[in-house]
């Protein structure tokens, strides 16, 4: 559920290619015209990025090397452009599609957006044999995401018939909505108290975190929240007497109950909530909760990463939650419009189109893209999974070492003196007995040699040796636990972690690996949810009667400080992309 960073200027380009004309083929070459959202692929940033998708010296970002890739592989197509256009939010995207202002030949929106093109008819069927990466034996995609998000149905509206999503679309990200929240901005009370709260949506209507919440200003996000209180009694009842399969599915048609009756007992609970939040927001809560204007934000698993990056530049520790009831989980994928007046698309263009798919879908660019977004990639393969490991797995901190801010490489010295420096693959390969003994090293860059002690043990000083580096080794520390319900996504293989889900008997709040991948019960416990046609007006009226009610006190006071500040968000929305290079540099230089 992307969320824009650069409203305002999205918009001026947006208008300012809003006639551009279709997907061209001509002598001189072939067009492909890309709508995604900003700030949601990797875009090279030039100097301080040092990750690259090609060996070449003159690094490319992807739309380049697609490009390029695509020339080679089809020199009959010619001279290959790519037109690169973002928008703001979903809605915008629509509007552009249902009124032909512009001729996009791939776009990108969310799940509920995508049924509401199915509905209209303005999205073409996908042909899977020309997106391999996505559809193929070989396909690094986790079958449990691809599954969820294609079983999302929707009517066309024009034939009658009832559509899968999946037959349109590309999955692109995905995550969660939840609770980001910083203990540290409370009293201890509270911060000892806020781990327990954060359990169950209740403390959103909690009176003692009055005026430190900020909710979305989203009619779909916050009316998810709105039907998980509003229904809570029977939820939990649900879920207490029946299995999580069964619980699941009572979820799915609670979570998507959008009669009268539920629109108003929504709408209810909304305006309780009114009374006890700072203010809603849609992309800045999550600059807001590091700063310290607020310690609780209702946010998007891809923007909550963000967040906690950036606190951890500042020394700070954010936390994300997944209440006990369940949240929405939601997707991002990629269609391909109809064209206006039923034009045809010739085969060039299709064929382009559809490597475009295919493209995102190759694991290391998925790598990438992750990276650089922050968001998580349907694409599971190798390839990602030994970033996450490189990330978050306990193992790398035995790996790596990082004093004054520079990261050393960890090595034993073998017969000659030479240095063998240590893998992930050290932990479950048996060892030299030969080598067992020798004491491990890191090289400082004067090229004084340290010796490397237990980087789990804090102030005290435990030499390793090259026998110390067993998975035994590592569970040995207490924090260290064994990550073994996201096997979801990465098949068998098997994670280590110290923050995953860091408190005892609470199975709802984590750091940023449980953010960026939910366990299995966490996801078992989340909806989608889907759009109604039937009844999406009624959900309106409520969400502008709801927004049109008199604000709290702290909320006109917000509002009037927006308005002050408008100075400091266009310089916010300027410096944003050098924030995220920085955080981007940071992760690289820690591995």
């Amino acid at each position: 559920m992307k969320s824009s960073k650069y409203i305002l200027l999205g918009a001026l380009f947006c208008l300012s290619l809003s006639f551009i004309s279709a997907c061209s083929q001509s002598e001189e070459g072939t067009t492909l015209r890309i709508l995604n959202m900003e700030d949601y692929i990797y875009l090279y940033e030039g100097e301080g990025d040092e990750d690259t998708v090609t060996p070449e010296e003159d690094k490319m970002d992807l739309i380049d090397q697609f490009a390029r890739d695509m020339e080679a592989k089809h020199p009959e197509m010619g001279k290959i452009s790519v037109i690169y256009t973002t928008t703001d939010t979903n809605e915008t995207l629509y509007n552009e599609i249902k009124t032909g202002k512009a001729v996009y030949d791939i776009i990108c929106p969310s799940d509920y957006m995508i049924q509401k093109l199915i509905n209209d008819n303005l999205i073409e069927k996908l042909d899977k044999s020309l997106v391999p990466n996505y559809y193929g034996e070989d396909s690094d995609v986790c079958d449990y995401i691809k599954n969820q998000f294609g079983g999302i149905e929707a009517k066309n509206l024009k034939s009658g018939v009832t559509e899968k999503v999946d037959d349109y679309s590309v999955g692109y990200m995905w995550g969660t909505l939840g609770i980001l929240y910083n203990p540290d901005y409370f009293d201890e009370t509270i911060a000892e108290e806020i781990h327990d709260d954060v359990q169950t949506w209740d403390m959103l209507w909690d009176e003692k975190y009055q005026g430190t919440i900020s909710i979305k200003n989203s009619m779909r996000d916050t009316y998810a929240v709105g039907i998980l209180k509003a229904y809570e009694d029977d939820l939990r009842s649900y879920k207490e007497s029946h299995t999580l399969d069964e619980y699941n599915k009572h979820l799915k048609e609670v979570f998507n109950s959008f009669d009268q009756e539920s629109v108003d007992a929504v709408k209810d609970v909304l305006n309780t909530l009114k009374k006890n939040v700072f203010g809603l927001e849609v992309d800045s809560g999550k600059l807001d909760i590091t700063t310290g204007k607020i310690g609780v934000n209702i946010a998007w698993s891809g923007d909550a990463i963000y967040s906690m990056e950036l606190a951890a530049d500042e020394d700070q520790t954010l936390y994300y939650s997944i209440p006990d009831l369940g949240s929405n989980v939601w997707f991002d994928g990629w269609v391909m419009p109809t064209r206006p007046n039923s034009q045809p698309r010739s085969e060039n263009e299709k064929i382009l189109a559809h490597e475009w798919l295919n493209y995102l879908c190759d694991p290391h660019v998925a790598k990438e893209n992750m990276e650089y977004t922050g968001y998580t990639s349907f694409v599971g393969g190798e390839e990602v999974r030994d970033m996450i490991v490189d990330w978050y797995d306990a193992r790398t901190s035995f790996l790596y070492t990082e004093i004054d801010g520079e990261s050393y490489d960890i090595f034993y010295e073998d017969d000659n003196d030479e240095p063998v420096y240590l893998t992930i693959e050290d932990f479950d390969e048996a060892h030299n007995d030969a080598y067992n003994d020798k004491p491990l090293f890191y090289e400082k860059s004067n090229g004084e040699k340290v010796e490397f002690n237990d980087p789990l043990i804090e102030d005290e000083k435990v030499p390793l040796t090259y026998g110390d580096i067993t998975i035994e080794k590592l569970l040995a520390h207490e924090d260290v636990k064994v990550v073994d319900d996201i096997k979801y996504f990465f098949g068998d293989y098997t994670f280590y972690s110290t923050s995953y889900l860091p408190f005892e008997g609470n199975e709802s709040a984590g750091l940023d690996f449980f953010c960026q991948f939910p366990s299995e019960k966490t996801i078992k416990r989340c909806a989608v949810m889907a759009y109604d046609y039937k009844n999406n007006d009624r959900v309106v009226k409520m969400w502008e009667d709801f927004k049109s009610d008199p604000l709290p006190i702290w909320a006109i006071i917000l509002f009037a400080l927006e308005l002050l500040g408008i100075g400091a968000i266009v310089l916010y929305m300027l410096l944003n992309r050098r924030i995220k290079q920085k955080i981007r540099k940071n992760r690289l230089e820690s591995k």
